[in-house]
């Protein structure tokens, strides 16, 4: 199965041991699912793929799991061009909204230019002050949290990665 949502690939247990493939070496994280579940992995292996239809080979690393069925992540479908991202069709926004009577209007590319003159009011600097200070009162007898990192969008994911090879 493509998995656009997961940044991992899966594999059952029962297609390693079918294979007669026993390489197993320790997983790298806790994988966790859409609901913060954890999903017991059993280890890691890697595994070469074949593209059905292009017959492009990849490396792939798998967690090993107990489900079912075969994940393929984004990462993977992207590298066997599986799946694609058209960024076009993402930062396209309708400048002007269009009217049951009036064929809708072709998307303008979504620029930095094109939101400040499309929202100026929101960048005035009056949006979220206050007439008087603010004092919040917090309660020392909890520990403070820190969250993990969000993930990236797909979108930005490239040009994140090309940046910071850079």
């Amino acid at each position: 199965m493509l998995d656009c949502g997961s940044i991992v690939n899966i594999l059952p247990r029962a297609v390693i041991t079918a294979t007669g493939r026993v390489s197993l070496r320790p997983p790298r994280a806790t994988l966790r699912m859409f609901d913060r579940t954890e999903l017991p992995t059993v280890g890691m292996t890697t595994m070469r793929v074949r593209h059905p239809l292009t017959n492009t080979k990849l490396d792939l690393d798998f967690y090993l799991t107990e489900r079912d069925e075969p994940i393929i992540g984004i990462d993977a479908c992207r590298q066997l061009d599986m799946l694609r991202i058209v960024e076009d069709n993402i930062c396209a926004l309708n400048v002007s909204p269009s009217t049951p009577t009036s064929p809708p209007s072709a998307p303008t590319r979504l620029t930095e230019a094109v939101v400040f003159d499309r929202y100026a009011d929101l960048f005035d600097g009056s949006l979220g002050l206050l007439d008087d200070d603010v004092h919040l009162e917090t309660d020392s007898s909890v520990p403070p949290v820190q969250m993990p990192l969000r993930r990236l969008p797909i979108a930005v994911r490239d040009r994140v990665q090309l940046e910071l090879k850079n």
